[in-house]
């Protein structure tokens, strides 16, 4: 590439097409000195290459090759929080002893590190070249470099290692791997520009910005990728010009939202509301800023219920808006893949399919520095002795065959239950499937209209509308404490979550709404007589706009969502507590198959000493209940208390002289609910309630030793 043409292809050179450097002429008073270094282009291999000009007049052989430096290349440091890691994308030439032919390696990359020690530096030279370096010292090399960089004037890469949204100098953008979207300051005034990327370069030129930078994305696979029509000189000018605009993007926000609540509803239309939040939720991108610097932590969806209720059709849904597949999912993920997805993601939900709570090194301190984006310092995988960082850049969005029972995850996420009596027509997913295009128009258009949000005023309603729902929901449990006997309590962060969720729809999908406060907020704020004339009519205009925001579908049903959840907490007792847990142990295979089984008469055995030692090691670290109160509701069930099992040493073992007795419990089929079924492996009889029913017989025989082969 000519350093002269810094837009054009970056291509790998031949010696014929080689680019030549800018020519730096010295200034009139320092004709008479040498530069410090001096570059010899001959044909002779021997004085072929790199000079050091010394001060007393003599010179010396660096090596017998030739640094051209494409780009200089500027990554992020999520440790100094600043743009201060500066790489060289660089090629290095050399002549052939034999035929004197011209010789270029391809293109690689000189890291920080390679550029501090002058050992290092050889070892990339010679890598590469098979040709040496000789420096006397290591600032020398720094030197060095930059003489190339005054020589060659490489073009300015800004590398970014994530995906979404990214800011460059006070602009903002959407990357992905085929395009890179610019965020209009104005959207009246500035023009949006959809960039392709360079065919062979896979630069993004940063057009918007009015700079000669460029964008140059990570290697992250798998990367989101919108489905454009081919770009015409570089820009996807067929894209640009097909954006949804005023009414029809209200409409289509509409049309879009009453999907979704139908599709989550299905045959139960007061449920519709939880699809309003779901899609509030893949909106939330527009406020991401706004939410974390009211509350200081993100929002967290979970969405739970049984296997193929199409939970995961819905996350496509959302991974289409953003332009991203389904190999983008996390299935069953691990501490690390998990904190790779969230450092890989900027502001756009990261999904995690398959999740089982607990599982893994995901301890609730971990969880609480991903809900308030807390990056963390983990050991570098080249040394041992140091601290890389993990920084999280995005929201999570949990899909689940469970329902977490430790706190942490029920108080910091939405949750939300899929089961298929809720799951809507199918006609509701062909909707989706045969919409994709223009469900990521939608996202585009949006991304148009990003900055002509209010965004104080939201900031404004946020406050405003976790107060409106902390006084209704705190007044809908005082009705229930009473009925109940029972004192109900909600943690504030849920109230959070849910008001982020409803002022989103609010700003999204009730513009008008937000119109009409945001044209009567100077009278509110300073009680001006600007448009209202009497303090009556001002308390007249509060009331109105409080009662728009509490008797919105979304509000209410929020009040009502929030309130049941309080109110599950209290009914969650230390034995529910514990075979939730158990059936998350068993689901993992990490609860041993002799340690329970069915007996003949169809009663459930159980070797209580080595379940409780697996659910309590399962457990370390985090909240569980006590044993003594699992054993009190245990033996509460009138089954005689504690009864005599047969237990093998080994699940393999079938000798009788390896038969022990151990104590246990021995559960009736009556009292066999789903939640003991699951936590013990038959989630089929669970769900479907096909389990046989047994009449008990005499609870003084429940166990016979003598008589009843074991189990397991």
């Amino acid at each position: 590439m000519s350093s002269k043409n810094q837009e054009g292809p970056l291509t790998l050179l031949s010696p014929n097409n080689r680019q030549q450097p800018t020519e730096i002429k010295p200034s009139t008073a320092s004709e008479t000195q040498k530069e410090p270094f001096e570059y010899v282009d001959s044909s002779d291999p021997l004085d072929f290459g790199w000079y050091r000009n010394e001060t007393d007049g003599t010179s010396r052989k660096i090596g017998n090759f030739d640094i051209e430096i494409h780009s200089k290349i500027i990554r992020y440091n999520p440790e100094t929080l600043k743009w201060d890691e500066t790489l060289y994308e660089c090629q290095v030439s050399w002549l052939l002893p034999d035929s004197r032919t011209l010789t270029q390696s391809e293109l690689f990359i000189l890291e920080p590190v390679d550029l501090l020690s002058k050992k290092a530096f050889q070892v990339q030279i010679f890598k590469h070249s098979y040709q040496s370096a000789r420096f006397k010292s290591d600032d020398e090399i720094l030197f060095f470099m930059s003489f190339l960089c005054n020589r060659w004037q490489p073009q300015t890469v800004y590398e970014f290692n994530y995906y979404g949204f990214i800011e460059h100098h006070g602009y903002k953008f959407y990357l992905t791997r085929n395009a890179l979207i610019n965020i209009p300051n104005d959207h009246l005034r500035d023009p949006q520009y959809i960039i392709a990327p360079n065919v062979d370069s896979g630069l993004f030129p940063m057009v918007a910005a009015d700079t000669t930078f460029y964008v140059k994305p990570g290697r992250i696979e798998p990367a989101p990728q919108l489905d454009l029509k081919s770009p015409i000189d570089g820009f996807y000018t067929d894209d640009e010009h097909h954006l949804y605009t005023d009414q029809n993007l209200r409409y289509f926000i509409d049309t879009v939202r009453d999907k979704f609540g139908e599709l989550i509803a299905g045959q139960q239309p007061e449920k519709r509301a939880e699809g309003y939040l779901i899609f509030s939720y893949m909106l939330s991108f527009l406020f991401f800023d706004e939410i974390y610097d009211v509350f200081k932590h993100v929002v967290f969806l979970y969405l739970y219920g049984d296997p193929s209720t199409g939970k995961g059709q819905l996350s496509q849904i959302m991974l289409n808006f953003f332009g991203q597949s389904f190999t983008d999912v996390d299935s069953n993920p691990t501490l690390k893949s998990a904190e790779n997805k969230l450092a890989n993601h900027s502001k756009i939900p990261v999904i995690m399919d398959e999740f089982v709570p607990g599982k893994g090194k995901i301890t609730p301190q971990v969880f609480n520095m991903w809900y308030e984006l807390r990056q963390r310092g983990v050991s570098a995988s080249h040394d041992r002795s140091k601290n890389a960082w993990s920084p999280v850049r995005s929201q999570l969005m949990f899909i689940s065959n469970y329902k977490p029972s430790e706190d942490h995850f029920r108080s910091r996420c939405i949750m939300i239950e899929y089961a298929k009596e809720k799951r809507g027509d199918v006609q509701n997913l062909w909707w989706f499937e045969n919409h994709k295009r223009e469900m990521q128009r939608l996202f585009i258009s949006l991304l148009y209209k990003f900055n002509d949000f209010n965004r104080t005023l939201f900031k404004s309603e946020l406050h405003w509308i976790k107060r409106l729902l902390t006084e209704a929901v705190e007044e809908e449990l005082a009705k229930r404490s009473d009925k109940e006997g029972t004192q109900f309590q909600i943690k504030d962060r849920q109230i959070e979550n849910m008001a982020a969720l409803i002022t989103v729809d609010l700003f999204v999908c009730r513009p008008g709404d937000v119109e009409f406060a945001e044209f009567f907020t100077p009278s509110l704020d300073t009680k001006s007589n600007r448009h209202v004339s009497s303090e009556e009519d001002l308390n007249e205009l509060q009331d109105l706009i409080k009662e728009n925001r509490v008797n919105s579908e979304i509000f209410r049903y929020s009040v009502e969502f929030l309130a049941n959840s309080a109110e599950r907490e209290i009914q969650q007792t230390p034995l529910q507590q514990f075979l939730a847990s158990l059936e998350i142990i068993n689901e993992n295979g990490e609860l041993p198959k002799h340690y329970y089984g069915l007996n003949a008469k169809n009663h459930l055995v159980l070797y209580w000493s080595g379940i409780w030692d697996v659910y309590s090691n399962y457990n370390k670290g985090r909240e569980y209940a006590s044993q003594d109160a699992v054993r009190e509701e245990i033996e509460a069930l009138d089954i005689n208390g504690k009864a005599t099992t047969h237990y093998y040493k080994s699940e393999f073992s079938t000798k009788p002289s390896n038969k022990e007795v151990r104590h246990g419990y021995c559960i009736p089929p009556q009292y066999l609910t789903p939640a003991w079924l699951r936590a013990f492996g038959k989630r089929i009889e669970a769900n479907t309630n096909k389990h046989q029913q047994i009449n008990e017989p005499n609870l003084d025989d429940t166990y016979a030793t003598n008589n009843t082969a074991a189990p397991f």
